[in-house]
C-alpha cells in the first residue's frame, strides 16, 4: 500500500517546486543570466526559511525581544557586508 502521509505529499510538492526553480535559474536571457530574477528568488527563499526557523525557535520568547535581537544581528551583518565591499569608509 502506498503511503499518503501529508508530510510526504508536502515534500514531493517542495521537490517539484525546486525542480521548476532550478529550471528557471538555468534559463538565460539574450544578455546573460537574469540577475534580478535570481535576486528575487534568493530573497523569497531566505524569507521563507527564516519564517520557518523563527516559528520553531521563538515559541516561548516575547516578540519585542526577538525583534531587537534579529534587527541587531541583521544590522551587524549588513554593515560587515558594506565594509567588505568597500561601500563604507
Amino acid at each position: 500500500m502506498i503511503s499518503t502521509h501529508p508530510k510526504l505529499i508536502l515534500n514531493v510538492r517542495y521537490l517539484t517546486a525546486l525542480k521548476q526553480i532550478f529550471q528557471i535559474i538555468a534559463l538565460k536571457s539574450q544578455r546573460g543570466i537574469m540577475i534580478g530574477e535570481l535576486a528575487a528568488l534568493g530573497a523569497a527563499i531566505c524569507w521563507t526559511i527564516s519564517a520557518i526557523l523563527y516559528k520553531k525557535a521563538l515559541l516561548n520568547v516575547r516578540p519585542i525581544s526577538a525583534n531587537i535581537v534579529r534587527c541587531t544581528c541583521t544590522s551587524a551583518i549588513l554593515i560587515l557586508c558594506f565594509l567588505v565591499l568597500g561601500k563604507i569608509g
